[in-house]
């Protein structure tokens, strides 16, 4: 598994151009450069670990050893820890990019590279830790934990060292995602908000020491408590996965796909990334399930069934309208058809799709169509789950 850097390229490095230089002094950084800010690096975190870490610094100069940028970001890396060879490698090329879209003087770019090695390095402690435990942690999980702890740490290590807020500010960037109406775009930013900015925030909120990364791992999440939302409000319920089951069940006809339960995270990131911020939607979420089926003409269908309280179904029915017209790049426009209350929006997620909305008491049904046959197939789902529904 491979740790990547925190410290990302503002923007997505295909759409987004990057300042020109604007340092005072300085040209390309030489490698000794990079090296002396790996050593203070280095010094101030064994400062606090009962023992020396074994890492190294590759500069990258005129070559690639990065492989693919992080699937879970649209954005360069600057820098990375690689696992598998117990080296921390750094761009020069990408990290003046970074400098002279963020700093005013070359002066500051030491603090820079040092706030940055830190983060690196601390995920040299995370790897040693995981090597003599058997934490049996999801991905997603894991991912949080990591980066979470070393976005924390690099910064209050760097605070005792006298490193300017200034400094901190530009290596974290901007704090809210931009979310633009494209889906696939807004996944990654909310993955990233999610593994970096708020799993700092949580890490924070423990009160945890640097080398408690152990302590970290036992730790049990929640996404209401990595929100900061009031735990005493949850419900949580199984009923949207049951009934979706028996639908699956009674109508075999469908070749429907297994049911899977959804979380809140699973949610947001396949129809709203925005809405993963909303307190009032992650409390009132009791719990989701979704199944698919694909038909002979080559068109899809996804089932989503959401369970909520306190009325919130119409809270996200709402949000995920805003967004639906925000990819759409128009003003939300929303099709009635029939007194039940049944929405529509055309050309989401894609085109060739829509998205299909029936309320059934304190369920929200969705189904995602292409256009074809499973257009057809909507009807019949809505009939189904509405007579069915016993939330």
């Amino acid at each position: 598994m491979d740790y990547k850097l925190v410290c990302l390229l503002l923007g997505c490095a295909s759409t987004v151009p990057i300042a020109q230089p604007t340092l005072a002094e300085g040209g390309p950084f030489p490698s000794e450069f990079f090296h002396a800010a790996f050593a203070r690096a280095k010094t101030a975190l064994e400062e606090h670990l009962p023992y020396r870490l074994e890492a190294t610094l590759d500069i990258a100069e005129g070559r690639q050893p990065f492989g693919s940028v992080d699937p879970l970001s649209p954005l360069e890396p600057v820098a990375f820890m690689r696992r598998s060879e117990g080296k921390i490698y750094l761009s020069p090329a990408k990290f003046e990019k970074f400098c002279a879209s963020r700093l005013k003087t070359a002066r500051a770019a030491e603090d820079l590279a040092f706030v940055l090695l830190l983060h690196e390095l601390l995920h040299v402690y995370q790897d040693k830790v995981l090597r003599t435990r058997n934490a049996r942690l999801d991905p997603r999980q894991l991912r949080f934990f990591c980066e979470g702890h070393a976005v924390a740490f690099a910064e209050s290590l760097a605070r005792a060292h006298r490193v300017s807020e200034e400094i901190l500010a530009a290596v974290r960037g901007s704090v809210a995602p931009r979310f633009r109406g494209q889906l696939e775009h807004d996944r990654n930013l909310l993955r990233q908000h999610y593994s970096y900015e708020l799993s700092a925030r949580f890490v924070r909120r423990l009160g945890l020491k640097v080398d408690h990364f152990g302590k970290l791992l036992e730790t049990k999440i929640s996404y209401p408590a990595i929100l900061g939302c009031d735990l005493k409000r949850l419900v949580p319920s199984g009923a949207a996965a049951k009934q979706l089951k028996v639908f699956a069940k009674a109508r075999p006809d469908l070749k429907l796909r297994p049911v899977v339960e959804i979380d809140y995270f699973d949610l947001c990131l396949l129809l709203c990334p925005p809405a993963f911020d909303d307190f009032a939607l992650c409390e009132g979420f009791r719990g989701g399930a979704l199944t698919s089926s694909t038909f002979a003409d080559g068109s899809s269908a996804d089932v989503f069934l959401l369970h909520f309280s306190g009325g919130r179904q119409q809270d996200f029915v709402t949000r995920l309208g805003e967004y639906a017209a925000l990819c759409r790049g128009e003003k939300r426009t929303v099709a009635g058809e029939g007194a039940g209350g049944r929405i529509r929006h055309e050309g989401y997620p894609g085109r060739g799709q829509s998205c299909h909305i029936q309320m059934a008491g304190s369920l929200a049904i969705l189904v995602l169509a292409d256009d074809g046959q499973a257009s057809a197939f909507v009807q019949t789902c809505f009939s189904s789950l509405v007579m069915e529904n016993k939330p």
